[in-house]
């Protein structure tokens, strides 16, 4: 299955503000200059459509790509104004058969396209804003090898008054997966908290009270979703992607080196579940 285009923000780039940017993108392409009823027109009149047509749509591309510049860095999103149609529709004369045809179903599959970008953009931050607190972003690692959620205080290891804690979908994925390690601990441990933690989540594992001062998820990111090699990369991308949709400061909690030194490369902090570890 093909995954969709999404739109991946920078840093500091409010994501309310670039769904106002995408809406703003979109109402200036269903009003172009130049779309008028055409009724009966002489060539002279004809050709002058066109051009029109021509000018309104290449202006709308420029300033497009600039908006797209100002929300993201991400080469695939900012070539999508620029397409093969784009350089095609710069080359249409008033000779060319179905010339306007060609550019105003072109101006539909922008519309289209960017309106996808947007959907899917107000579905992740309608997500990821769906509790209060400080992201506290688990791996594997830390729920196969140390207490469980429910018994950890959050705000004792994060240092922070409010926290929201975050599994990561693949982070369940793994967990499952070791149901059938052929270390007999493992197997037997997964086994077990996996049902465990399906009891603390709500519905869909939609965030659900963990005490008096925090929450617990698993979040499932709308959509389909790319699912690299390696799961530590998917985990850090979760913890990238909710930082940047809720400008809230996020927190890895593991257990593993690795992981941990590649957060940490990335300028996000980490922190250590207590020592004593579970059944």
């Amino acid at each position: 299955m093909r995954i969709p285009l999404r739109l991946h923000l920078d840093y500091g780039v409010d994501a309310s503000k670039a769904l106002e940017a995408l809406n703003t993108c979109i109402n200036e392409a269903k009003n172009l200059p130049g779309k008028v009823s055409r009724g009966t027109l002489n060539p002279a009149a004809d050709a002058d459509y066109l051009m029109k047509r021509q000018r309104g749509y290449a202006e709308w591309v420029e300033v497009t790509e600039m908006q797209l510049t100002n929300l993201t860095h991400d080469v695939e999103v900012l070539a999508v104004p620029y397409s093969q149609a784009y350089w095609e529709i710069l080359q249409l004369g008033p000779r060319t058969p179905r010339a306007v045809a060609v550019i105003e179903a072109e101006i539909r599959r922008q519309i289209a396209g960017l309106e996808g970008l947007r959907d899917d953009l107000k579905r992740r931050l309608e997500r990821a804003r769906s509790a209060p607190g400080h992201m506290a972003v688990l791996d594997t690692n830390v729920l196969l090898h140390h207490q469980l959620p429910d018994s950890v205080n959050w705000p004792e290891v994060i240092g922070q008054p409010g926290v929201r804690v975050v599994i990561p979908l693949r982070v369940i994925e793994e967990l499952d997966a070791k149901k059938y390690s052929e270390s007999d601990k493992i197997r037997d441990r997964a086994r077990k908290r996996l049902p465990h933690l399906y009891k603390l989540v709500g519905a869909g594992g939609a965030p659900k009270e963990l005490g008096d001062y925090a929450t617990i998820e698993v979040f499932i990111e709308p959509g389909p979703r790319v699912r690299p090699a390696d799961a530590d990369t998917e985990i850090l991308e979760t913890a990238r992607d909710l930082r940047r949709l809720t400008a809230t400061d996020v927190t890895i909690v593991t257990g593993d080196t690795g992981m941990r030194l590649r957060a940490e490369a990335e300028g996000i902090p980490t922190a250590s579940m207590p020592t004593a570890t579970a059944a």
